[in-house]
């Protein structure tokens, strides 16, 4: 009995003596003796961001003009908008660069001043060139580009007699950012007969 006892006793003093050894020794390496833990999810990371849609050239050619003759006055194409003032602007669906084209008539002896505005109502765009035309003379024209409501840049000229052709007048200022463009183009009929003027093909880049 008293042999059972003192063994019993004895076991005891083992483990807690194996215990204490084992508490020692985590205490002695800094802590704890760790335990498991399941791994903690990290939140995805989206390292594909879209590229920027680089610009893009466009062309303003009024290919939805399907009535000859028929008055012009707003039109949009390349995602901008475009208005016609100044002068009694008409549809041609007879002819252009393809046609149709846009122009408008003067009574001979008389001076009219057209003008064609293009216009974004969101960003911006950069202005090329256009095609410009006159049946019997010289083309004087202005042109302006805005942004931000002030005048960045400003071109004028004249284009000489096309006899009935088209010339196109490039912009060197395409890589300049609008908002706005202005294009008025004077028409001077000779005192002998009437004279149309008119444009197609506004290339712009956006």
């Amino acid at each position: 009995m008293w042999g059972g006892a003192f063994r019993d006793v004895w076991i005891g003093r083992i483990r807690l003596g194996s215990i204490l050894a084992i508490a020692a020794f985590a205490a002695a390496c800094g802590g704890a003796v760790p335990t498991p833990t399941a791994p903690t999810a990290s939140a995805p990371t989206d390292i594909t961001a879209p590229a920027p849609i680089p610009a893009a050239p466009c062309t303003i050619g009024f290919e939805g003009l399907a009535v000859n003759g028929a008055p012009f006055g707003t039109h949009v194409a390349c995602g901008l908008t475009l208005t016609a003032g100044g002068a009694d602007w008409r549809a041609s669906t007879t002819y252009g660069v393809p046609a149709p084209f846009i122009q408008f008539i003067v009574p001979a002896g008389s001076t009219v001043t057209g003008d064609v505005t293009v216009a974004s109502a969101h960003g911006t765009f950069s202005f090329l060139s256009v095609d410009l035309y006159s049946s019997t003379t010289k083309i004087p024209y202005e042109m302006k580009g805005e942004a931000g409501g002030a005048v960045v840049f400003s071109m004028q000229g004249v284009v000489g007699n096309t006899f009935g052709n088209f010339a196109t007048v490039s912009n060197p200022h395409g890589a300049t950012a609008v908002e706005t463009l202005r294009i008025r183009l004077t028409n001077p009929a000779a005192p002998c007969c009437g004279n149309p003027v008119g444009l197609d093909n506004i290339r712009v880049m956006r």
